[in-house]
C-alpha cells in the first residue's frame, strides 16, 4: 500500500470537518480589533516583537531562516499540519498569496507542527508539500518549540509580521481570506508611497464549504476514537477480526475483518479487510 495513503488512513479526515470559525484571543489586549490607515482592521492593538523561530528540525524549499534577517520584509507565519483538513482548505489561498506577492516583499514561512507522531516524518511532510504545491519555505517544528514561543494553540494559525519585525495581526482558523490579503497589501505598502499591485484582491468566498449535519473530522486511532460501531469489540494494539455492523448509523464507521487499532491508527491485517463509513456530505 502507498505509504502516504497508509498514513492518511491513520488519521483520515473524511470528506469534511466541523468548521473552525473562531473569534479567539491571544490575550485581552492583543485581540481587540483596531483600525489602521485606509480603514484597515488589524487585530493586534499593541504590536509586539515577533518571537524567534526555535527548535526547527528541518527546512523544505529553503535554507534555515532567521526573522532578524528578514527585517524589511513582510512575513506571514502559517502554523499548519498536513493531515488537518482545516489547514488543507487554507493552503490554496496561502500558496496564491505567495505567488502574487513574493516579488513585492512577502515571505511566507510554513511552520509544520505535527498533531500526530507520523507527521514528524520529513519524507511525509515533503510529499505533502509537493502534493499541495507549496513553494514557500516550510520548517518542521516537531518539538513544538516555535509553537510554544508564539503561545499558539490552533491549526491553522496566521501571524502577520511587519517590516520592523512586529506582529500586527493574527487570524485563527479558516475564512477571512480577502481580509487577510488586504492586510498583506497594507503591510507591504507601509513606508512606500503610491505602491501599486499588479493584481486585485481575490474575492472568493470566505466561508468554508461545510454545512450543519455533515460528517465531522473522524480519527481512526484509539486515543480519539468516536462514532465507532465496533466499540464493544475493540482491542487496543492487538489484531482482532472485527464483524460487520448490522445497522450503521450516520457518521458511524465500522471495521470488518482483521485490523490492529493503535493509539493513532488503524492498520489492516488482510487484503480483504474493510472500513465502512456512513457519511453525510451535503
Amino acid at each position: 500500500m502507498n505509504k502516504f495513503l497508509t498514513i492518511s488512513l491513520i488519521a483520515v479526515v473524511i470528506l469534511v470537518s466541523l468548521t473552525i470559525i473562531l473569534s479567539l484571543k491571544k490575550n485581552q489586549d492583543n485581540q481587540i480589533i483596531t483600525k489602521a490607515g485606509n480603514d484597515m482592521k488589524l487585530s493586534v492593538k499593541n504590536p509586539y516583537k515577533a518571537p524567534a523561530l526555535k527548535g526547527l528540525k528541518a527546512w523544505i524549499n529553503s535554507e534555515a531562516l532567521n526573522l532578524e534577517d528578514l527585517k524589511g520584509k513582510v512575513v506571514l507565519i502559517d502554523f499548519w499540519t498536513y493531515s488537518c483538513i482545516n489547514c488543507i482548505r487554507t493552503l490554496p489561498h496561502v500558496t496564491k498569496w505567495h505567488e502574487k506577492y513574493k516579488d513585492d516583499g512577502l515571505v511566507i514561512i510554513g511552520i509544520h507542527t505535527p498533531e500526530f507522531a507520523f507527521e514528524k516524518n520529513l519524507a511525509n511532510v515533503k510529499q505533502a508539500v509537493e502534493e499541495y504545491n507549496i513553494n514557500y519555505p516550510v520548517a518542521l517544528d516537531n518539538d513544538y518549540e516555535t509553537w510554544r514561543s508564539y503561545d499558539n494553540r490552533y491549526w491553522p494559525a496566521h501571524y502577520f509580521i511587519d517590516k520592523n519585525g512586529q506582529v500586527r495581526h493574527t487570524h485563527f482558523g479558516e475564512g477571512s481570506y480577502s481580509e487577510s490579503e488586504e492586510i498583506i497589501r497594507y503591510l507591504l505598502s507601509e513606508g512606500r508611497e503610491n505602491m501599486d499591485f499588479e493584481t486585485e484582491v481575490s474575492k472568493e468566498s470566505d466561508l468554508p464549504p461545510v454545512r450543519q449535519g455533515q460528517t465531522p473530522e473522524t480519527y481512526l486511532g484509539y486515543s480519539r476514537i468516536q462514532y465507532f460501531a465496533n466499540l464493544l469489540e475493540i482491542r487496543h494494539g492487538k489484531t482482532f477480526d472485527y464483524t460487520l455492523a448490522s445497522n450503521l448509523k450516520k457518521h458511524y464507521w465500522n471495521l470488518v475483518g482483521p485490523w490492529q487499532v493503535g493509539t493513532e491508527n488503524s492498520v489492516s491485517q488482510s487484503d480483504n479487510s474493510q472500513l465502512r463509513l456512513r457519511f453525510a456530505a451535503k
